[in-house]
Parts: structure tokens; sequence; C-alpha cells
């Protein structure tokens, strides 16, 4: 069975803190098991999400209620008090809400 995986490098690098279940040891568990698997599996980059692909999962209404601006929501991001994100993490994350 082929299967198509989407996930970016950059995540491997994105280290929240500990305890925190998003972590590159967490996702390279996932990735050797899967490419372990009788799978054919098909490793893609995972895009940017547009505001069209925003706007088929989320109403209208909730995007329009972000507390932050986009770039105060990637200052705080990629801030030494953030969730520790690079900044390419934290353009990944913004481009998801904005």
């Amino acid at each position: 069975m082929t299967v198509a995986l989407y996930t970016h490098v950059d995540m491997l690098d994105h280290r929240p803190g500990a305890g925190h279940p998003e972590r590159p040891e967490r996702l390279r568990a996932v990735t050797d098991a899967l490419s372990d698997s009788d799978l054919h599996l098909v490793v893609r980059d995972a895009p940017l999400a547009e505001e069209g692909d925003l706007v088929r999962v989320h109403p209208r209404s909730y995007l329009d209620t972000m507390p932050m601006s986009r770039n105060e929501l990637l200052e705080q991001l990629t801030s030494e008090y953030g969730a520790g994100f690079t900044y390419d993490q934290a353009l990944y994350a913004v481009n998801k809400v904005y």
C-alpha cells in the first residue's frame, strides 16, 4: 500500500519543552516505524497553509478573533520565553492561523 507522509525537516528542531508530546524523538520514532513497515512510504514536504486552507476547516469568525497580530505571534513563538520554535517553524505555525 502506498502512503503519503507530509512532514518537514524543520520539525526535527522543534523543542517545546520537557514533557511536551511534540518533540523530535517522537517524530523520529513515528517516521522510523513507518519506514520499517510494509507500507510504500512517499515522504513529501508539508506545505505552508494558505488562508483558503484555513477557511475550509475553521469558521471565518474564528480566524478573525486571533488575539495577536501575525508579527506579535511570530515574536512570541521565537522569543526565549516562547515555545522553542525556530523562525521557520514559527512561520509554519503562524501561517496556519493567519
